[in-house]
C-alpha cells in the first residue's frame, strides 16, 4: 500500500526487501512479515511474526529480531525483541584490514562474533555496535558474558563519492571490544571473571579489570589462579599462556595485593 501524497508504503506478508547499495557498499537484504517505509525520514521498520523473526543481512553480517529499524538518513540500525525477555541474535563477520602490515599475534582469518542481547544499536557514523543485555558473545574471542558490550570497527575503505549515503557492511574490520558488568570469559583451559574486559584485535590481547573491592580473577590450566587489579593476556589461540599482573591501576596511591596460586603436577611413581 503506497500513499501517493507522501510516498510512504506498507508491505505485508512474506516481505523481501533490498536496500540497494552503490559504489563499494554491499546491498542490505531483509525478510519480514511486515515493512513500513517512510520516505521523508528514510526510516524503514521491519516486523517479524510470533514464529519467525525479521532478518537483515549485509555481506556476511546479519541480525535477527522481532523489530529491526533502519535509519538510512542517519545510517543507524536498531534491533529489539517483542518482549522484555526476548533476544536479538547478531553475527558480525569482520575481515582483517586490507593492506595493513601484519602485527605480531594478529589474526589473518575473519573475526566471527555471534551475539545474543536484549537490544542492538548500530551506528555506521560511529563505527560501533552497542549491545545491552544480559549479553552473550562467542566466536573468535571465546565465550564472553556481561551486561553491556560495545564492538568498535575500523571502517572499510570506501569511495565516499559513490557511497550514496548508504550504510557500510555493518562493520569493516574489528578494532576492539569492551564488555562491562559482571564479566565472565571462557576459553579452552581458562576462565576469567571481572567487571570490565577490553579486547584489542591488533594484537589479540585482553585486559581484565575489577572493582576496588573485588579484583579480577583468572583460573588457568597452566598458570593456576591469578588475581590483581589488572590482568593482561592474549587470546587462547595465540599460543601464549602468559598472564601479566598489575597490582594497582595507574595513578592509584594505595597498592593492591597480587595473588597467584600455581598447581604443580606430581610425577607418577
Amino acid at each position: 500500500v503506497v500513499d501517493q501524497k507522501t510516498d510512504d508504503a506498507v508491505a505485508e506478508g512474506n516481505v523481501a526487501a533490498t536496500l540497494a547499495g552503490s559504489g563499494s557498499v554491499e546491498p542490505t537484504h531483509v525478510t519480514a512479515r511486515q515493512a513500513t517505509l517512510h520516505k521523508a525520514t528514510q526510516l524503514a521498520v521491519f516486523e517479524g511474526s510470533p514464529t519467525k523473526q525479521a532478518r537483515l543481512w549485509q555481506d556476511a553480517s546479519q541480525v535477527e529480531a522481532a523489530t529491526i529499524i533502519v535509519d538510512r538518513q542517519n545510517k543507524t540500525l536498531v534491533a529489539r525483541p517483542a518482549s522484555a525477555g526476548g533476544t536479538v541474535h547478531s553475527v558480525f563477520a569482520s575481515e582483517p584490514k586490507p593492506g595493513a602490515p601484519a602485527k605480531p599475534g594478529a589474526s589473518k582469518t575473519p573475526s566471527i562474533l555471534r551475539v545474543e542481547s536484549r537490544l542492538l544499536e548500530y551506528s555506521d557514523a560511529e563505527h560501533d555496535a552497542v549491545f545491552t543485555g544480559p549479553v552473550k558473545m562467542d566466536g573468535s574471542l571465546g565465550e564472553v558474558r556481561g551486561q553491556k558490550t560495545i564492538v568498535y570497527f575500523t571502517p572499510a575503505v570506501m569511495d565516499s563519492s559513490k557511497s550514496g549515503g548508504e550504510m557500510g557492511a555493518m562493520g569493516g574490520s574489528l578494532d576492539r571490544v569492551v564488555v562491562a558488568g559482571g564479566v565472565t570469559l571462557d576459553e579452552p583451559g581458562r576462565h576469567g571473571t571481572g567487571e570490565q574486559l577490553v579486547y584489542k584485535a591488533a594484537d589479540g590481547s585482553f585486559v581484565l579489570t575489577g572493582t576496588p573491592t573485588v579484583m579480577p580473577r583468572i583460573v588457568d590450566a597452566l598458570q593456576g589462579t591469578v588475581t590483581g587489579a589488572s590482568l593482561l593476556f592474549r587470546a587462547g589461540d595465540k599460543g601464549d599462556s602468559t598472564i601479566v599482573v598489575t597490582g594497582a591501576p595507574a595513578g592509584e596511591q594505595k597498592p593492591q595485593r597480587v595473588r597467584i596460586e600455581t598447581r604443580v603436577r606430581q610425577k607418577a611413581e
